[in-house]
């Protein structure tokens, strides 16, 4: 009997979902094992890791899948493969530092995406853009050895407050988050973001989007709040705002994300 490559994914977005599952199925060479929806079934499920993991950058803020990713980073045994909309340099140099070995960009052909997964499966690295390619050329020899830098005081304290004031309701509207952050860390929001940006690898701002994102997935699972309630709540201007947002980082609407969680039609 040949053995076969099992492959584990985390997808948070339901078609790539099952894109994938279509691609390695098709694939002679390796087996589905796990799916994971979320980056919580995962943490709490993934207690063998795969041969291949096959993680949506997506699946949850940034930060929270790169730590996750992060804490995979000594097992030799395990290859990760990234799946991302993001095609911004800083966000791909960080994807890489922290133990990824093949990055695709999603937004490719149905043909150039199969492509590249066989490509990443069989050990090469994917290039679906020239700019993949070329951030590839200048991060490959220095990915190995890569020490990924502890957080300032300043920066940790931002994250926490961060947090402190998504899980408040209505405290976004009590005061300008940018005015909130430079009080309490007692630096301009200036300085703050060029911080931010320096250590995390993401502009302070598309932070807390995805950290508000993040919130109204929870909010949305806990079923106590409709959508209009959740817009207020997180200080949206509207319904469509929220759900723009929500699209543009997690792939999928707030009701296409409603109707994936509870499987409703």
């Amino acid at each position: 009997m040949v053995n076969k490559t099992s492959i584990s994914i985390l997808e948070g977005n339901g078609l790539y979902r099952m894109l994938l599952q279509r691609m390695i199925h098709s694939i002679s060479g390796f087996v589905m094992e796990r799916v994971y929806e979320d980056l919580p079934s995962a943490v709490e499920q993934l207690t063998k890791p795969s041969d291949m993991l096959i993680v949506d950058l997506e699946s949850a803020g940034s930060s929270e899948v790169f730590d996750f990713i992060h804490g995979l980073r000594n097992r030799s045994d395990i290859r990760i493969i990234a799946c991302s909309h993001q095609t911004d340099e800083a966000f791909m140099r960080r994807a890489f530092s922290i133990g990824v070995n093949g990055y695709i960009l999603k937004e490719s052909s149905y043909d150039e995406f199969r492509a590249n997964l066989m490509l990443a499966l069989s050990g090469g690295m994917p290039m679906s853009r020239s700019v993949v390619k070329k951030l590839l050329e200048s991060v490959q020899p220095v990915i190995e050895g890569i020490q990924i830098p502890e957080r300032s005081p300043s920066v940790k304290l931002s994250c926490d407050i961060i947090e402190e004031v998504l899980s408040s309701p209505f405290s976004l509207q009590r005061e300008n988050l940018s005015d909130h952050l430079s009080r309490r860390v007692g630096i301009s929001y200036h300085v703050l973001s060029l911080q931010f940006k320096r250590e995390m690898g993401i502009n302070l701002s598309q932070y807390v989007i995805e950290k508000k994102i993040e919130r109204v997935k929870s909010m949305i699972r806990q079923d106590s709040h409709s959508l209009t309630q959740i817009a207020n709540l997180l200080d949206y201007s509207s319904v469509a705002h929220l759900s723009s947002q929500f699209r543009k980082v997690a792939g999928i609407t707030p009701t296409e994300f409603r109707r994936n969680t509870f499987g409703v039609s």
